[in-house]
């Protein structure tokens, strides 16, 4: 099995795990993306995409959190608003709840995001409840979906995690390589990728 193409493209990023002076708090996300690209590499297709979709539930669940203590609730009301909220959750995390404690929201953070989770809550879905089977495509964009969301995040100063700069492009090339007919807010070429804000802040 060769790997992915993320750890190769030069030791700055084969070695980016140890020799970037990061927190390991910053980088374990990645770490748990990286394990995503390894599954693509394996074939686990549906599997990615649960998995991708937990990550940034996981991370949109813990900012959340932070940011409500920050405005003086405490662990255990906190936990009660997250757990509160059944339905199309990460979807109320991002809009409505986020902009309460924040003033951000995912619309204004990348304006084509909210349609990126509604295809990406679908998909998850449809693998977990209806025994869709996920492609390589699909498995690609669901990591740059959840990729470019929670550098979004990292760009308005949300979160702190940080990626290796060849995660993101990789994510986004998969499905340009495996599939047609994709959704404008998947289409990213290298230039437009490397202006992009999210860029230079998350992806390092």
């Amino acid at each position: 099995m060769s790997n992915p193409d993320w750890m190769s493209a030069g030791d700055s990023e084969l070695f980016w795990f140890t020799r970037k002076s990061f927190a390991e708090e910053d980088i374990r996300v990645a770490r748990r993306f990286a394990k995503c690209f390894e599954l693509i590499e394996l074939g686990y297709y549906s599997e990615v995409v649960v998995l991708s979709h937990s990550i940034l539930d996981d991370v949109v669940q813990e900012m959340l959190k932070h940011q409500m203590k920050e405005k003086g609730l405490d662990d255990v009301s906190a936990d009660v608003v997250i757990r509160g909220i059944k339905e199309q959750r990460i979807k109320i995390f991002l809009s409505a709840l986020l902009e309460l404690v924040s003033g951000h929201s995912l619309e204004k953070l990348w304006s084509d995001g909210n349609d990126a989770l509604a295809w990406l809550n679908t998909t998850r879905n449809k693998i977990a409840h209806n025994g869709l089977s996920a492609g390589r495509s699909e498995a690609g964009l669901a990591n740059f979906v959840s990729l470019k969301i929670i550098g979004s995040l990292a760009h308005a100063g949300l979160v702190g995690h940080r990626f290796p700069k060849s995660m993101l492009r990789t994510a986004a090339g998969e499905p340009a390589n495996h599939a047609s007919g994709l959704p404008a807010w998947a289409l990213a070429d290298e230039p437009a990728m490397r202006q992009d804000p999210v860029f230079g802040i998350a992806f390092l």
